[in-house]
């Protein structure tokens, strides 16, 4: 488990179809449109439909207040992710 420096919440690191690394909320809400599957071995983030009443995950970013002033063009630099999110990034 990892913290968001920026708002203190409890996130886990997933890599994405695309072999991108996306921060995940800890905890699933009802509508989150993140579905996490096995994929060739190891754990994937999908980015789904919500579905309102259905449990699952939501992307770190869509939920964490300073979003906006994290917000950039183009993939994050690993060493500015573990700036932000911390060095133990689960994956």
């Amino acid at each position: 488990m990892a913290t968001c420096k920026s708002c203190g919440a409890r996130v886990f690191w997933l890599l994405t179809k695309e072999r991108k690394r996306m921060a995940i909320d800890w905890d699933p809400v009802r509508g989150g449109n993140v579905q996490i599957v096995e994929s060739g071995g190891y754990r994937e983030a999908r980015v789904v439909e919500a579905e309102p009443g259905v449990l699952r995950h939501r992307a770190h970013f869509a939920s964490c207040p300073a979003a906006k002033e994290l917000r950039r063009k183009g993939p994050l630099p690993a060493e500015r992710q573990a700036d932000l999110f911390g060095k133990d990034r689960a994956s």
